[in-house]
């Protein structure tokens, strides 16, 4: 690797560091075993985290199992770490935009509703646990799909009980 910043024909300095990962939004996240880059001639570093999809998988699962409720850094970190917007990931969780706008810009406050805590959580775990299927929930929510049911019929069969496909509905997962 070499400098973009300066002309040195030299490749750069590699030594693996601990540094605080900032980058992530969160004032806590602390790696080690990061690969730090220097130039000799200007001064210049450039981080190589590795996997960042692993990482952020990593800091999202911690996230979501500790103690005491999320703060409005870590609700912001975890809506990106799904790859939501803000209007998605409110309708998701069943609170305006304006009202996740306000949590997400109080980094360090906790939430105070602990049922939206543990809706935060769950969504997190669901997506986390299935990182390959198919949303359809997720997508019902957001765009206030699904059907109106009147009744739910359901039917036995040798693999189990499964929604009544002539019933004209299906469940969603």
């Amino acid at each position: 690797m070499k400098c973009a910043m300066c002309d040195n024909p030299k490749k750069l300095k590699k030594t693996r560091i601990s540094k605080w990962y900032k980058e992530s939004g969160l004032d806590n996240i602390y790696l080690k075993g990061v690969i730090e880059y220097r130039c000799d001639k200007c001064g210049e570093t450039y981080h190589s985290y590795g996997d960042m999809d692993q990482l952020h998988r990593l800091i999202a699962s911690t996230l979501i199992c500790k103690k005491g409720r999320l703060t409005g850094a870590e609700v912001r970190f975890l809506r990106k770490a799904l790859a939501y917007n803000s209007t998605m990931f409110a309708k998701l969780i069943g609170i305006k935009t304006e009202t996740l706008s306000r949590l997400e810009n109080a980094p360090k406050t906790e939430l105070k509703n602990e049922a939206l805590d543990h809706s935060i959580r769950f969504l997190v775990a669901s997506r986390k646990a299935m990182p390959d299927r198919n949303y359809d929930i997720h997508d019902q929510l957001i765009n206030d799909s699904g059907q109106e049911l009147k009744e739910i019929h359901m039917a036995h069969r040798s693999s189990g009980w499964r929604a009544d496909i002539g019933s004209g509905h299906e469940a969603c997962l």
